[in-house]
């Protein structure tokens, strides 16, 4: 009976290891544990610019493109950033 229990036990460890790694490694896991920042920018330009493209960071992707709003004169576009990640007020998009 101890060696069912073992084995029951040994089984219940790994399902909650596996089932942690694969959530951390899912699309969306990131937000979810509150490891984002949700932005927005106006452009009045965004040629080459698409939802679901990855946001770079000195040639490092460090989000995606969320969505992009078109507002009249400009468009907004809303991104969702990796935690920790500083973004200079006078970045510029290229």
């Amino acid at each position: 009976m101890k060696l069912l229990r073992n084995r029951w036990f040994r089984f219940l460890v790994t399902a909650a290891a596996v089932t942690t790694i694969a959530s951390c490694s899912l699309p969306g896991a990131e937000q979810a544990l509150g490891g984002s920042t949700e932005i927005t920018a106006d452009f009045e330009n965004i040629a080459g610019i698409f939802e679901g493209n990855d946001v770079m960071v000195l040639g490092i992707a460090v989000g995606k493109v969320d969505k992009i709003v078109p507002k009249g004169t400009f468009v907004e576009v809303h991104m969702t950033i990796e935690s920790g990640v500083k973004i200079p007020k006078e970045a510029i998009a290229a």
